[in-house]
């Protein structure tokens, strides 16, 4: 089989330092192509050539040239980088630099047309938003639930915990393609171009009801 070509994208040095590129380099499907020149990512037919994009430094204009060019790209995220969760909404896959054994979930997850975030992210970015969120400032968060269908909150929530258009299908008895609308149409809905966009709001939305709720309780204890 033909290998793979995959863009690695910002902070060479550091990235073929770290363990996410030894672990790829242990497999021969892939064939690793570092960028040394960042005009490269507004050339179309230059993209055309990987099949997949990694991006070692987080910065928009990466992200936004290659969603331009629809090249698939995972994001690598460190604990001290969760801050800038927001950025990456829009990429099929969020990997944490401190699980490198992650790539190989995220990219068969990709490959399979799903999206990857990483789990040990998850759990440590999602209670930190939970405790930054204003809920003056985020309205719409707030009236997500009212904006979805019942049929699209159910594929949405099947879409957080990281399974595919088919698994997502087999769970709700729905058709592939009937899931893809519901995707499709929930992506329009919230104004986002991405799954991970998609499972990154809804996430919040879902933290924001149960920071409200816990703080409805403590406010009926003390009334």
């Amino acid at each position: 089989m033909k290998p793979k070509k995959v863009l690695i994208v910002g902070k060479e040095k550091a990235f073929k330092k770290g363990s996410i590129h030894s672990v790829l380099l242990n497999k021969e499907k892939y064939q690793l192509h570092y960028l040394n020149n960042e005009n490269l990512l507004q050339d179309p037919l230059f993209l055309k050539g990987f099949s997949l994009a990694i991006i070692n430094k987080v910065k928009s204009i990466y992200i936004d040239s290659l969603l331009e060019n629809k090249v698939p790209s995972i994001v690598l995220i460190g604990k001290r980088e969760q801050h800038l969760i927001s950025i990456v909404s829009n990429v099929q896959g969020i990997v944490s630099k401190e699980k490198p054994e992650e790539i190989h979930f995220a990219i068969e997850m990709i490959e399979k047309g799903g999206f990857y975030f990483s789990t040990a992210l998850k759990q440590y970015i999602f209670p930190l938003m939970a405790n930054k969120i204003p809920f003056d400032l985020d309205e719409e968060l707030k009236y997500i639930p009212t904006i979805l269908t019942e049929m699209e909150l159910k594929v949405v929530e099947e879409l957080i915990n990281d399974k595919t258009n088919q698994q997502i299908a087999d769970t709700l008895y729905l058709s592939k393609r009937t899931v893809e609308y519901y995707i499709t149409s929930s992506m329009q809905k919230l104004k986002v171009n991405s799954r991970v966009g998609l499972a990154v709001k809804m996430t919040k939305a879902i933290l924001l009801q149960n920071q409200s709720i816990s703080i409805r309780k403590v406010q009926t204890v003390y009334a």
